[in-house]
């Protein structure tokens, strides 16, 4: 299994995006926007000090996200799981769940500012 980290800007496209990985790549299951990831890139909010455990804490909650969602797909009837699309809703999480995992795929969207 492949793990696609989908970093964005917000207003790009990024929900599209995670829909036609889902749709148009079989064997792809996405998890857009998941509330357990936040405490890890909001600051100290999660109470492990160490940077070590903290991070063992993080790919667990990764690991957690990924099975539920693969089990969901099997449930429906896909067979095999090839990828794993997670779209976190802020941008600093990539470089979070970079230090975290090093068994992902980053992919980034932006959208560019219009010039004033």
């Amino acid at each position: 299994m492949n793990l696609i980290l989908l970093s964005n800007t917000g207003r790009c496209g990024s929900t599209l995006l995670t829909q036609l990985f889902e749709k148009a790549i079989p064997g792809t299951v996405s998890i857009s926007e998941p509330e357990c990831l936040l405490p890890f890139v909001a600051g100290n909010t999660v109470s492990v000090t160490k940077m070590k455990d903290r991070r063992k804490l993080l790919r667990a909650c990764i690991e957690v996200l990924c099975i539920t969602a693969i089990n969901r797909k099997l449930k429906d009837g896909v067979k095999n799981i090839n990828y794993v699309v997670i779209k976190p809703k802020v941008i600093k999480c990539i470089n979070t769940f970079s230090k975290a995992s090093s068994y992902h795929i980053p992919f980034c969207t932006y959208r560019p500012m219009r010039l004033v």
